[in-house]
């Protein structure tokens, strides 16, 4: 029974230590080439230092360029250990022993015959045995030397890599939660589009439809990375429940504050902008510490700007919402923008502003939706470099 136990034991302990080295080959494995090879070309002139330290202990029966080979060969095998090691490829590993010990006895025979001898000179005794003892004990440091490295490298591997994941991850939840937009509802045409300044942005577009209604909205939660993107996922499901139920963007509104406040932290707030239509001749609107809502109007090629005050989302518990009403004519565009776009900023700190986005939306307001949107980001991407999520929500009557 205490044999059995033993085995059983011995088998899980053995599959720990297989697990832990696949973790390690994935480390390795997703290393860039510049990367691997850098790493390389320090085991091989780590090792290759191993060929002139056995030299210096045989200083009597080798020359400079016996070791040079010696130092070429070490190197070599040390670089195919390295690969085989590190990314768990048992072949190449067996393979590069059995030849390692092949190729070290021809050389050693093929250096003996054809290669000059070390010249002979007298050396004292026991400076010999010192240069003997220095040299290996130097081998013996090399050797320990590589393999705390190996050790340390893979341990840091691991969490990297798992940090590496988790950053992939949020990249796919982002890419699931916040798709490009490209839809039409009757008359309306929606295009909408959130670049992450990071792996997972706080920035939310979406286009909830009603029984006899849809909700075109623009949020934007204070904040970058994972933190911020559980909270725009908080928004998304939030919004979603509450449209089917009521087109008042007023009791959408506080219903959405009345969630948030108590699950966000004081230092977490959330801006929204939204436009709905119930299939009345006006479109009403709402914002929630918003930019303004920018209106292409096609009758006169003007872009006008639209905007309610309100408190952001999330910043108090009994804040009151109002909303407000436009005309919306056929050809006329509406777009909804996160300050990611208008607070891009230059070398000298100025920002961008709404005044060259409306330049732009009114110059290519009969494009295609995504070629608009592409101008717009364009027009911020020529001011300045991204340091925050920049989205953007399109909608056109057609």
């Amino acid at each position: 029974m205490l044999t059995l136990r033993s085995m059983v034991i011995g088998r899980s302990r053995t599959q720990e230590h297989q697990d832990r080295w696949r973790e390690t080959a994935k480390y390795w494995k997703a290393l860039p080439v510049g990367s691997t090879l850098l790493f390389l070309s320090a085991v091989f002139c780590l090792f290759a230092s191993v060929g002139f330290l056995g030299s210096l202990i045989d200083f009597r029966g080798t020359g400079l360029d016996s070791a040079a080979i010696w130092a070429l060969s070490s190197g070599g095998v040390a670089v195919l250990y390295a690969l085989s090691a590190t990314r768990r490829y048992i072949k190449l590993m067996v393979a590069t022993f059995a030849a390692q010990l092949l190729f070290n006895t021809w050389l050693a025979r093929y250096t003996a015959r054809h290669l000059a001898r070390g010249t002979k000179f007298t050396v004292d005794y026991a400076l010999q045995r010192t240069l003997i003892a220095e040299a290996s004990l130097a081998l013996v440091l090399v050797l320990l030397g590589y393999v705390f490295f190996i050790a340390f490298a893979g341990g840091e591997g691991k969490r990297i890599f798992a940090a590496m994941t988790e950053v992939r991850l949020a990249n796919d939840v982002h890419r699931a939660l916040v798709p490009p937009i490209e839809k039409r509802i009757g008359e309306f045409e929606f295009a909408g589009l959130s670049v992450p300044s990071g792996a997972m942005g706080g920035d939310l577009v979406d286009v909830a439809e009603g029984p006899q209604h849809w909700l075109a909205y623009l949020a934007d939660v204070s904040g970058h990375g994972i933190p911020a993107g559980m909270t725009m996922s908080m928004v998304k499901s939030a919004v979603r429940m509450r449209t089917a139920n009521s087109s008042d963007l007023t009791v959408l509104l506080g219903s959405l504050n009345a969630v948030l406040t108590p699950l966000s932290s004081s230092a977490t707030f959330v801006t929204f902008a939204c436009v709905t239509s119930n299939g009345a001749a006006d479109l009403s609107f709402a914002l929630a510490g918003h930019l303004p809502i920018l209106h292409y109007r096609r009758a006169d090629c003007r872009v006008l700007e639209h905007a309610v005050v309100n408190f952001p989302l999330a910043a108090f518990a009994d804040a009151n919402f109002e909303a407000g009403a436009l005309t919306f004519n056929p050809g006329d565009v509406l777009a909804l923008l996160s300050d990611g776009i208008t607070e891009t900023t230059d070398l000298k700190g100025r920002e961008l502003g709404l005044e060259p986005i409306k330049a732009v939306l009114a110059e290519k307001a009969e494009a295609p939706l995504f070629e608009v949107i592409s101008a717009i980001r364009k027009q911020a991407q020529a001011f300045g470099k991204q340091n925050d999520d920049q989205s953007i929500l399109l909608i056109r009557r057609k």
